[in-house]
């Protein structure tokens, strides 16, 4: 009885906790902190005119002017970044001098979250470059994409979804065997790009973003060699000790 007490009281303290963090959460957003303003190669690309030049060109472009100016040159710009820095650093402490201990906590929590997010998507970026393979499809995936072309545009995803997988349990399993061999033809090109992509990571260092799954795999496959070498030479040795009688 007593059990079902405390856990009573600890839920109903945790959802007390969750609505007063969602509500510092709704205050944060409404009184948003000071933004942070932007550097000196910042200030000074947006006195350069792109000429409807691709974004990521542009800034590589001019981020070779910049490299190329003279310190002098830079100045204004170095200094005109300074006053803004000076006048964000003063509004932020403004900001925070307005907030509990709990909003302070609960905004770097946020902060927290938001440098976590950047951090995976730099390193999703980073796999992508380095090659990483798309999984490979499943049989029902793969009849999904071939249904959906044929359905109206108008149909809403979830009906669209209930109606693909209720033609999927009508199919036979001969009328199957179409999409369960593309799903075996899938599986063996990730497994073709796989090697090609812990290769490329190993050659440049990045072993870390080889898939825990592949490293399994790799070490039963191992496993199973040791073993296949430990039979090998105890029947070497059986043979040889059965000659010698």
């Amino acid at each position: 009885m007593f059990a079902g007490i405390t856990f009573t009281w600890e839920r109903s303290l945790l959802q007390a906790f969750r609505v007063h963090q969602h509500y510092c959460s709704a205050f944060l957003s409404s009184q948003a902190p000071p933004k942070r303003p932007s550097g000196s190669f910042l200030l000074f690309l947006k006195d350069q005119n792109s000429d409807g030049i691709p974004r990521p060109l542009f800034t590589k472009q001019n981020a070779e002017k910049w490299r190329l100016l003279s310190d002098e040159e830079k100045q204004p710009y170095i200094e005109k970044g300074s006053e803004s820095m000076k006048k964000y650093r003063e509004e932020l402490q403004a900001f925070h001098d307005t907030l509990s201990d709990f909003e302070l906590d609960q905004l770097k929590l946020e902060k927290a979250q938001k440098r976590e997010a950047r951090h995976k998507r730099k390193q999703k970026m980073l796999k992508k470059s380095l090659g990483r393979p798309k999984q490979p499809l499943s049989a029902y995936t793969c009849y999904t994409q071939s249904r959906a072309a044929n359905l109206p545009v108008s149909l809403k995803q979830v009906e669209r979804f209930k109606l693909i997988a209720a033609d999927w349990n009508k199919l036979s399993e001969s009328e199957k065997q179409e999409f369960y061999d593309k799903a075996t033809e899938d599986k063996e090109r990730y497994k073709s790009e796989l090697e090609e992509y812990v290769s490329n990571l190993r050659s440049n260092g990045r072993e870390e973003f080889i898939p825990p799954s592949y490293l399994t795999q790799l070490r039963r496959e191992e496993k199973k060699i040791k073993t296949a070498k430990r039979l090998q030479n105890l029947i070497d040795q059986n043979t040889e000790r059965l000659r010698n009688l």
